[in-house]
């Protein structure tokens, strides 16, 4: 069964129209750990490139950025044909036999054990109108549930929608509830360290990424001889004359190299896995927040 809502209602569920920064900022600052380790990563590798050829300055790494610009624009420009999607087309609610979709009938539907509730309320100051929220979990049931929300019509709309919510639930003994002309509790406060989770996490997975294949360095060609040019020839790597150069000025031999690279390469991946558990640990949010609804707990 499908309910459908004309765009021009969206007036009575998008939220406040924020400030022309303000919005874009909260809808934006989640990528900036990610634009961070990419344009860390291009600029490492164009500097590399540039020190091996003895053309390395802050001038000539610049276009390194331009991979993390260029995403930030894209990002930027989907979030405001979402922004204008939200308040300028349909809603859709399509009550299926596996569970629920938002898009056309049968496309990503959402599985009602995963379904949590139906709030229905009155719109303010519209007669003609009855506003539902549906909550529901994601693909993990973790967090607090989201919320998608339709205005249909209060005669015949709401009414058939509410008969059809009663006949599935007692068909398939399901366990979401039904709320009817109860005000709505505003959503739980994104946790108070999320974004700060999120900076740890990406700083962990950077130092992973270097410490990893240094400390697998150090465990490749073990049975070459000790000498100096042997040395240097079992790495690859190596073959650069300006790294090579570097190796031959700072160690002796290939044991004293290759103690280097583990004892590097573990403290970065020690250091790497601790930021992520803490990066983790820091964006969790509280454990009632993240408790999906028993059959218990149905109600109408």
């Amino acid at each position: 069964m499908t309910y459908e809502q004309p765009a021009d209602l969206n007036r009575f569920v998008a939220g406040p129209i924020s400030s022309f920064w303000a919005g874009r900022w909260q809808r934006s600052r989640i990528y900036l750990p990610l634009l961070a380790f990419i344009a860390f990563c291009s600029v490492e590798t164009l500097a590399w490139q540039l020190w091996g050829r003895d053309q390395l300055n802050l001038r000539a790494l610049a276009p390194g950025l331009l991979p993390a610009a260029v995403l930030l624009v894209f990002i930027l420009a989907w979030n405001e044909i979402r922004r204008f999607g939200e308040r300028h087309s349909r809603r859709t609610l399509n009550l299926l036999a596996s569970g629920i979709s938002f898009n056309a009938p049968g496309t990503d539907p959402i599985p009602w054990p995963k379904v949590v509730a139906f709030w229905g309320e009155d719109v303010p100051g519209e007669s003609q109108w009855s506003k539902v929220t549906i909550e529901y979990f994601g693909w993990r049931q973790a967090g607090p549930p989201l919320r998608r929300t339709i205005v249909l019509e209060k005669r015949e709309q709401y009414p058939a929608l509410l008969s059809e919510l009663d006949r599935v639930r007692q068909a398939q003994r399901l366990g979401f509830r039904i709320e009817l002309d109860q005000h709505l509790p505003p959503a739980p406060a994104p946790a108070r360290h999320f974004m700060l989770g999120l900076w740890l996490i990406v700083a962990g997975m950077l130092l992973l990424l270097h410490g990893g294949p240094l400390l697998l360095a150090s465990l490749a060609n073990q049975h070459e001889a000790p000498g100096q040019a042997e040395f240097i020839n079992a790495w690859p790597e190596l073959k650069s004359p300006k790294l090579a150069a570097f190796v031959k000025a700072h160690f002796a031999n290939a044991a004293e190299f290759r103690s280097c690279l583990a004892e590097t390469g573990g403290a970065l991946c020690v250091l790497g896995a601790a930021f992520c558990v803490a990066g983790n640990l820091a964006g969790r949010r509280k454990a009632d927040h993240a408790l999906p609804p028993t059959k218990g707990d149905a109600k109408r």
